[in-house]
């Protein structure tokens, strides 16, 4: 029941490998590295041979597991893991990594090596670890609420989604009121119908939306705002030029100025 069928290639017969290291060469390159979309591209060609090498039972494993990562991280928010490896500076132990959270240790073990698998820390020896950068990352309160937005809000629509295509016969959604959605979190209202009954949600969503674009270009860095709206309204502090009807708490307005 768990053989491999045997059309499936070990690793080593794989075209995807040989292919996969011309690609990464390629992209190494100085001109590719420096051209405007060099860091992406080597980071698709790194992650191409890194699927290529897998067994058939390793990529399934990865895909099967993901969800998992989200559930984890969130644990580790909750028990301020990340802020209390970043601040400490140095490798920290189980033990101290416990009493900082007030986690029970043997519990807290097998989620800061889950955790040190992703990898979201570092595991520098036995049960020791310490932050990285992706620690770090999960520091900022708009890039971590981006894992609380999905975790409690979008986590329960993917779930859902499978029975929901399935009801609907695979037809495509039309209805935000009538979606998997409604049918995760048990409601008949969509979803900005629903925040306001659910304010842990929304803030965490709210706050997502001011860190989810890090680390790309954002609308000011092309389109040329002074010129095609600003111009000559510098002078009258009463002209409106922008009207934000999304709002949020204000993060397009806050950049614009």
């Amino acid at each position: 029941m768990g053989s491999v069928p045997e059309n499936v290639t070990s690793w080593q017969q794989e075209p995807d490998v040989s292919e996969s290291l011309a690609a990464l060469k390629e992209r190494l390159s100085e001109e590719a590295l420096n051209g405007p979309d060099g860091r992406r591209k080597l980071l698709e060609a790194a992650q191409s041979l890194a699927n290529s090498l897998e067994t058939p039972g390793e990529s399934v494993q990865r895909l099967a597991y993901l969800p998992l990562q989200t559930v984890i991280l969130q644990i580790g928010i909750n028990l301020d893991l990340f802020n209390i490896l970043t601040k400490s500076g140095k490798p920290m132990t189980t033990g101290a990594l416990a009493q900082s959270s007030g986690a029970d240790p043997a519990l807290l073990q097998r989620i800061l090596r889950f955790l040190a698998a992703i990898p979201a820390i570092k595991e520098v020896g036995p049960g020791l670890f310490a932050a990285n950068n992706l620690s770090k990352t999960l520091t900022v309160p708009g890039l971590a609420a981006g894992v609380i937005h999905n975790m409690i809000t979008v986590n329960p629509s993917w779930v859902a989604l499978p029975s929901f295509l399935e009801k609907t016969k695979y037809q495509n959604p039309s209805d935000p009121a009538n979606n998997s959605f409604q049918l995760g979190h048990s409601t008949q209202d969509t979803l900005f119908e629903w925040f306001p009954k659910h304010p842990t949600n929304h803030e965490a969503f709210m706050l997502w939306m001011t860190g989810q674009r890090e680390g790309r270009d954002r609308w000011l860095d092309f389109f040329p705002f002074t010129k095609r709206i600003a111009e000559g309204f510098r002078d009258n502090p009463q002209a409106v030029i922008l009207v934000d009807i999304g709002g949020g708490i204000g993060h397009e307005i806050q950049a614009i100025k």
